[in-house]
């Protein structure tokens, strides 16, 4: 899977979570609360993610992300 393609699928559970994410206006560079996730939020999606890209994210190594771009790569090296 490509890092594009795990962008996106972070992007539309943070759209599904939050509403009104404007895809065209979020970069890489950004963290979930950048977007106006909550803590609780910010699990929600990344667990939303996790499940649908069938991966397993350990609390060490989440507690190491940034930003989205960060989350992409954590991601990324599970396949």
């Amino acid at each position: 899977m490509s890092k594009d393609e795990i962008f996106k699928v972070i992007l539309e559970n943070a759209d599904e979570v939050l509403g009104d994410v404007e895809f065209d206006e979020v970069t890489m560079e950004q963290s979930l609360k950048d977007l106006g996730a909550n803590s609780i939020d910010r699990v929600e999606i990344v667990t939303m993610v996790a499940e649908q890209l069938n991966v397993e994210l350990l609390p060490q190594e989440l507690g190491k992300v940034s930003n989205i771009s960060s989350l992409v790569e954590l991601i990324a090296s599970k396949f």
